[in-house]
């Protein structure tokens, strides 16, 4: 951009120049440059002014224009990139409390709290899904640790503070926008969820074998 507009200034000034230099000449009928001559000159020499300023907008807005568009590219690989780097995050977090859940599974005292790992495991799977078929073995997974609470492994004192724990993971799926995928196997398991709770709290026994024989 210096470059340039120090060559505006070089060709500015040789104009000025000629014209101060065609000014200080006597126009006169019988002079050499009469005042038809000068008037040419001046206006040859706008012309040229006009060219150089009008090319000089042209490639000023061809330029920018490039400039443009480079900011649009690296704007959509900026946008790019934060998005693998979400699904990447998601992917993480999924094994994580994946993990977690099949980890509590191994002992009888923490085997209550696989079932909400679960639900949070689930939350950053709809991250990755592009179809229900996607979400078949995270269903399986929520049936399988469900079964898992019963009244060998969480009090009737302490369920309503893990139903209020797991509702806000709940809440949290049903808000995902690809809720959908797994809406009616979801709802069908929560709804499991609520019954075995209640007979739980009421002191009777629940299935350890099918998580829906719980339903009324």
């Amino acid at each position: 951009m210096e470059n340039k507009s120090f060559i505006l200034s070089i060709v500015a000034l040789a104009v000025s120049i000629v014209t101060l230099a065609v000014i200080f000449f006597r126009v006169t009928p019988n002079s050499v440059i009469d005042l038809g001559t000068f008037i040419g000159v001046m206006t040859a020499l706008i012309g040229i002014s006009i060219t150089f300023l009008v090319g000089y907008q042209i490639y000023n807005a061809i330029e920018i224009r490039q400039k443009l568009a480079e900011v649009d590219r690296l704007k959509s690989e900026l946008e790019s990139a934060n998005n693998n780097l979400a699904l990447l995050k998601s992917d993480v977090y999924e094994g994580v409390y994946s993990l977690a859940a099949s980890t509590a599974t191994k002992s009888l005292k923490d085997a209550s709290n696989a079932f909400p790992n679960e639900l949070i495991a689930t939350s950053y799977t709809l991250d990755l899904v592009h179809s229900k078929d996607d979400c078949i073995r995270t269903i399986y997974d929520l049936e399988k640790y469900l079964l898992l609470v019963n009244h060998k492994t969480i009090k009737p004192e302490d369920v309503p503070i893990y139903m209020e724990c797991c509702n806000l993971f709940i809440k949290d799926i049903k808000s995902h926008k690809n809720y959908s995928y797994i809406k009616d196997e979801f709802q069908r398991i929560i709804k499991a969820f609520y019954a075995r709770m209640e007979k739980i709290i009421a002191g009777k026994e629940v299935s350890t074998d099918n998580v829906y024989a719980d339903i009324d």
